[in-house]
């Protein structure tokens, strides 16, 4: 049996067989290919390749020739020199060395060694007695395949318009109610605006309900004459003393106005007295200054009945009716007769004129 013989039985169960002195064989997993051309298919294998650079000598070949021809290590060795021999004698003389189930060696026109395996050899175990397989290619009729597309578009149902349109009209309505909030929206801003510069003190928030207009402008109204009433009597009197015992304290103040308010929530009497200034009278005891006539008439008749006789009423401001104790012609006396006014618990201050 020759060499060539124990190299292909080797490379269905070895990656790689060297045979010293001369190189290597390297069997490779291939994968299954399929040639677009020629229209076949290959089952995976191995690859076969050489490198002349594996030389060093493995024992694998010498010690299988030992044992298939019965022979020593050493004339299994021996047998292998020879037939690296015979090669490279062939090569050197430009010949093609066939190496059975294996492959060609030659050299090219560069004396660079080539080696071309054969095709129709596999030497994967997983693949024995798969062929390559020749295929043929598929001839697609395409007017029947335009016919079938024809008849599918004639047989798939149309959609119907109606959901596009409910869609449609459901844009539309979204939009007009985005349209109608934003104009609301920028007629209330634009109105509060305007009122708010034409009367900003005056304006107010609560005005612009249109389901209490009554009930608002009727409060608005009760409220502005309650103030107007308060800051009446609250609003300081022009006093012309430096005494410091004419001088009014803020807390009689308050207390002239808790009085006022008492005597107008109490029910008002009609007094019909002649309202007379007395002469050569300069400095008068106020007890309280009232906005309404009959609101100082009630005071009046108050005092008159407490015993102070002499109250009456002195129109001097312009929209307050003043109620007075008594008149004196010099300070001193006005100073005595407030703190005998002083004394029955009463408040009051002294008005110059």
């Amino acid at each position: 049996m020759k060499v060539d013989h124990h190299i292909s039985e080797l490379l269905f169960d070895h990656d790689c067989v060297i045979v010293p002195s001369f190189g290597g064989f390297l069997a490779s997993y291939q994968h299954a290919t399929l040639h677009p051309t020629q229209h076949v298919v290959s089952p995976p294998s191995k690859k076969i390749a050489f490198n002349i650079f594996l030389k060093q000598n493995d024992g694998l070949l010498a010690n299988h020739i030992a044992g298939r021809e019965k022979l020593s290590y050493t004339d299994a060795l021996k047998q292998i020199d020879f037939f690296v021999n015979q090669c490279q004698q062939e090569l050197s003389d430009g010949k093609r060395i066939i190496l059975d189930k294996v492959g060609l060696l030659y050299f090219d026109s560069e004396k660079n060694l080539q080696f071309e395996p054969f095709k129709n050899m596999n030497y994967l175990r997983e693949a024995f007695g798969l062929g390559a397989i020749q295929y043929l290619p598929v001839k697609r009729d395409h007017s029947k395949t335009k016919a079938e597309k024809q008849l599918k578009e004639i047989m798939t149902p149309r959609p119907s318009m109606r959901p596009e349109r409910k869609q449609e009209v459901l844009r539309k309505t979204s939009t007009n109610k985005t349209l109608r909030t934003i104009v609301v929206a920028s007629a209330f801003l634009w109105l509060s605006f305007n009122l708010y510069m034409i009367a900003p003190r005056h304006f107010n928030l609560s005005s612009l309900n249109p389901f209490s207009s009554k009930n608002n402008t009727e409060v608005s109204q009760k409220s502005v004459e309650q103030s107007a009433n308060q800051q009446a009597i609250i609003s300081p009197v022009p006093v012309e003393t430096t005494d410091a015992a004419t001088t009014v304290p803020v807390e009689q103040n308050e207390n002239i106005a808790m009085n006022a308010t008492e005597e107008n929530a109490q029910p008002v009497l009609a007094v019909h007295e002649a309202a007379s200034e007395p002469a050569g009278k300069k400095y008068f005891i106020i007890g309280g200054a009232f906005e309404l006539r009959e609101n100082a008439d009630a005071f009046v008749k108050a005092l008159h009945a407490e015993g102070f006789q002499e109250a009456q009423i002195l129109d001097t401001m312009k929209h307050l009716k003043m109620v007075c104790f008594n008149g004196f012609s010099t300070r001193s006396e006005a100073v005595a007769g407030l703190d005998r006014f002083k004394a029955s618990n009463k408040n009051g201050w002294i008005y110059a004129r």
